[in-house]
């Protein structure tokens, strides 16, 4: 019995001898298959995320909203900014500081009694109030001088009036170019200057500044020799009138710009590819013309 014991004993020492052999082999040659080559840079191994298409999606997505979200309070905050500190020269500040003027001014009292109060447009049988739109103009005169123009409407216990005026940026606040009031009553109207500090040029100076913004705008006359209206128009412009490009539309040479024109009839003010509707326009007509180009 001892004698087989040992016997069965030295068999199973002989197995698991073989099985770690065979074990530690097999270890060997993965690690000979997987080895890198001799003299081969050792690289490292890094884990990476793999992003699918929809998380990215959901990414972008988010980062289009958060960038949305900023830019619109950006905007309300300029928007409120704007209304809660407006400039000086703003539609409301214009408005405001005209207000002050006219509401104790003798002669709106005497025509409107009192108390006066202001508002922008009329929407006939709503109420207005002074924050309601003002109706106004922003431009750049000829001198090149920012100007706010706004129009309003005053009310008081005898009647109502319009209200216009203008103040430019290089003035000192409540200094107007004009505070002009319109106001009928039994079928009269009055207009009464309230201020006026417009420097009035002569007709020569008005030609001078209206040609100078007219050429640099690229304006252009369309006319016929034979059309004493184009030559009217030239004469109201003076001796700055050369100023001013003239096609003449009887002219072979002119033939082709002036298909191209469409033009109803002459004289016609061309501007930046627009025609200017109404023939001939006054020189006063073409300051204000001249004021939007």
């Amino acid at each position: 019995m001892r004698s087989f014991r040992n016997t069965f004993g030295s068999v199973q020492r002989q197995h698991a001898a073989q099985q770690f052999s065979r074990t530690r082999l097999t270890a060997a040659r993965r690690m000979l298959s997987t080895a890198a080559p001799e003299g081969a840079p050792q690289q490292e191994t890094t884990a990476l995320t793999t992003i699918t298409f929809k998380e990215g999606a959901k990414t972008g997505f988010n980062l289009l909203a958060f960038g949305g979200v900023a830019v619109g309070v950006a905007v309300c905050g300029y928007l409120i900014s704007k209304e809660l500190f407006p400039s000086k020269m703003s539609p409301n500040s214009v408005f405001n500081q005209a207000f002050e003027v006219v509401r104790n001014n003798s002669e709106v009292t005497a025509r409107l009694g009192t108390p006066v109060k202001g508002y922008g447009r009329d929407y006939g049988s709503s109420r207005e109030g002074r924050r309601n739109f003002i109706e106004h103009d922003e431009y750049v005169d000829d001198d090149g001088v920012w100007r706010t123009r706004v129009r309003f409407n005053l009310e008081g216990p005898d009647g109502k009036a319009i209200v216009f005026a203008e103040q430019s940026a290089n003035s000192n606040p409540g200094e107007f170019s004009y505070v002009i009031l319109d106001h009928v009553m039994r079928g009269r109207r009055d207009t009464i200057a309230l201020i006026d500090n417009r420097v009035e040029l002569t007709r020569d100076q008005l030609q001078d500044k209206v040609t100078k913004r007219l050429a640099n705008a690229g304006a252009v006359l369309f006319g016929h020799t034979t059309c004493q209206w184009t030559r009217r128009q030239r004469e109201e412009l003076g001796e700055f009138a050369d100023r001013i490009k003239v096609l003449y539309c009887d002219k072979p040479e002119n033939e082709d710009e002036c298909k191209r024109a469409q033009l109803k009839g002459y004289p016609t003010w061309r501007i930046k590819e627009q025609n200017i509707p109404g023939g001939f326009q006054s020189l006063e007509q073409l300051q204000s013309i001249a004021r939007l180009v």
